[in-house]
């Protein structure tokens, strides 16, 4: 008896933790992960998609499911955070980007338009993460084919938490930047007309289907049952970055779906 209610109490918690809620309403297309600020416009061969945001506050997990759908993401990537080395090595080696009177330093910004110029000319769609981008993005808009922002956002305390484990950066400045960094963004947003979409991190680990159907809806990547299986394997809370590794995603896929793993030394794999 005792076995049957361990196997019962295990089957409930994988079909727990495998449910994604379905919102039924009248206003349940509002409730979604992605919300669509300015819609992509149709059959536009050269898209360029910008995932923005803060500092821990999603945007590693929503640059890897746009790596799963398919989108180039770099040629270089930082593989824990899904982050294009060439853009924000360079962006980081060429601070300060502004002089003392705020105004753009036009040899630095010259260096990062080049990269964005050589990357365009490589492919026609592709994209790149950056959770500090927004110092420099709006300098670069003018030489992106169409471009699209992907603005990701985290419950604020969570990500303000997360940033001083890391960085010992004192709380209420964490957040005081955070907030600062949201509102440069908005206004951003406000005063660009490219297409933009919001992304909520916390609906997007409940609604994990959503969030994949979202994503590649508004960055025009095909998808079918199968990727989507596959993507919701590697949306999870709490996973310290953005990893796409197999023995990663394996131990992502062993977490959902309660398949066990076999030692990676012992040639991994599910069995």
């Amino acid at each position: 008896m005792a076995q049957r209610f361990s196997d019962r109490l295990k089957a409930a918690w994988h079909l727990l933790i495998n449910y994604d809620p379905v919102v039924e309403s009248d206003t349940a297309h509002l409730i979604q992960p992605v919300t669509v600020i300015r819609p992509a416009a149709p059959d536009q061969k050269r898209r360029t998609y910008v995932v923005l945001g803060v500092p821990r506050g999603g945007t590693s997990m929503v640059a890897g499911c746009l790596r799963l759908l398919g989108l180039p993401m770099g040629d270089r990537i930082e593989s824990a955070n899904n982050e294009d080395l060439d853009f924000t090595e360079t962006a980081r080696q060429l601070e300060p980007l502004y002089d003392g009177a705020g105004k753009p330093i036009a040899a630095k910004f010259d260096e990062l338009r080049a990269i964005a110029s050589r990357k365009a000319a490589e492919r026609d769609v592709w994209g790149w993460k950056d959770p500090n981008g927004h110092v420099y993005i709006v300098e670069l808009l003018s030489v992106l084919p169409n471009p699209h922002l992907i603005i990701v956002f985290r419950d604020l305390q969570a990500a303000a938490q997360t940033t001083f484990a890391r960085t010992g950066q004192g709380h209420m400045k964490t957040i005081e930047d955070t907030l600062a960094q949201v509102g440069f963004l908005m206004t951003m947003v406000r005063n660009t007309d490219c297409p933009v979409a919001f992304v909520s991190y916390e609906r997007g680990l409940r609604l994990r289907e959503s969030l994949i159907r979202g994503l590649a809806d508004f960055a025009g990547m095909p998808i079918d049952e199968m990727m989507i299986d596959e993507i919701i394997t590697y949306i999870r809370p709490d996973r310290g970055g953005g990893e796409l590794d197999e023995v990663y995603r394996l131990t992502d896929k062993s977490f959902w779906r309660g398949k066990p793993i076999r030692d990676p030394k012992e040639g991994g794999g599910v069995p």
